[in-house]
């Protein structure tokens, strides 16, 4: 799948899954994503207070299945204050 497709795809889960927000971030921004690297994701909920790391790993689980690829999936409350400014300024927004 091309990175067009999986763009799509990981569109197409999210908001079937009640993603308010999403953007992706790391290789496949930068341009040196390969067969190898894993699809580095943030996301928003629209109700995050009703979700649970278990909806987490079923939303992961869900995308890796659906694009063959590793998922690393993070909510944009989570991200390490020490990278947020550089992932928030270089990531690319799928919606919301």
């Amino acid at each position: 799948m091309d990175i067009d497709g999986i763009k799509k795809s990981i569109t197409e889960i999210l908001r079937k899954q009640d993603v308010k927000k999403a953007g992706l971030f790391g290789s496949i921004v930068r341009g040196d994503f390969s067969p190898d690297s894993d699809i580095d994701i943030l996301i928003e909920f629209n109700d995050k207070h009703n979700k649970s790391l278990l909806d987490l790993i079923e939303l992961k689980s869900l995308l890796e299945e659906k694009t063959n690829q590793r998922i690393d999936l993070l909510t944009y409350d989570s991200i390490n204050p020490r990278i947020r400014e550089s992932i928030l300024q270089h990531h690319e927004p799928l919606y919301g």
